[in-house]
């Protein structure tokens, strides 16, 4: 926008000015290599590109866990950055990357990358998912003065639930094959195991306060489930925290028939 000269009594041409510039950027970038992204490195946001296989974790994110890996426990960096990091990958190989060879310079046909049996089984598997936050998921809240049933679409959150459970189980065993399941405290949690501290740090990575006009967005327009029922989705699928925890089985939190993908 620097370049751009602005005319508080003009929007018109200033508007037509600042296109003007993105269509001369837009022009410089076509001129380049077709893997080179434009960021913004402020965004607080990971992400998959499908075009090139990669995945990308701007800077600012990363700051946010700087502590946990200088010096830090290792299931803080684990829980947090690796989490992130296994979701992303994982993104790879969701309901829509079918189509997308693992590798665009292979050239390989685009159905290869997985044989029909194993697909079948992978929906299956997805599918699980969707039912199981079907049956334990839902939620009134207080909007204007009435109650309003928040209807969920499993559907539409399915990709990145599945996501979040696998990232979170390759975390933990990772976290747990490094360390033994041992590792240092931080001052005020002595009385929590190093088990249990590893999932509250992942938990705390989607803690929000969100008002009910903020959840009910959400639940419309984001792919991502809402915070709450991110949390407990990601952790009643995992054996590992059930057993940090001790939930008894067939409570909310150890289900029985956990699902599993990866």
């Amino acid at each position: 926008m620097a370049e751009v000269e602005i005319d508080p009594d003009d929007f018109f041409h200033t508007v037509l000015r600042r296109f003007q510039q993105i269509r001369t950027v837009d022009d410089k970038v076509l001129r380049r290599n077709v893997t080179e992204k434009r960021r913004h490195p402020y965004n607080v946001n990971a992400y998959y590109e499908s075009s090139t296989n990669t995945i990308g974790i701007p800077l600012a994110m990363m700051t946010a866990w700087s502590w946990s890996w200088d010096g830090g426990p290792a299931y803080a960096a684990h829980a947090t950055l690796g989490s992130v990091i296994g979701h992303e990958i994982l993104h790879a190989f969701d309901l829509h990357r079918r189509r997308l060879p693992l590798d665009p310079d292979m050239n390989v046909d685009q159905w290869l990358w997985i044989t029909p049996e194993s697909w079948k089984r992978l929906e299956a598997r997805i599918e699980c998912v969707a039912r199981l936050y079907a049956r334990s998921f839902w939620r009134k809240v207080q909007f204007y003065g009435n109650d309003v049933a928040v209807q969920f679409d499993w559907n539409v959150t399915r990709n990145e639930n599945v996501a979040d459970i696998g990232a979170l189980q390759i975390s933990y065993k990772t976290w747990h094959t490094l360390t033994n399941g041992k590792d240092r405290s931080l001052p005020g949690l002595e009385g929590l195991r190093a088990s249990q501290l590893f999932f509250i740090s992942a938990a705390q990575t989607y803690c929000s306060n969100m008002t009910a006009e903020a959840y009910i967005l959400s639940v419309e327009l984001d792919y991502h489930t809402p915070q709450p029922e991110r949390v407990n989705g990601i952790m009643m699928n995992s054996q590992a925290f059930a057993d940090a925890f001790r939930c008894p089985l067939g409570t909310k939190m150890n289900p029985p028939n956990k699902c599993t993908t990866w």
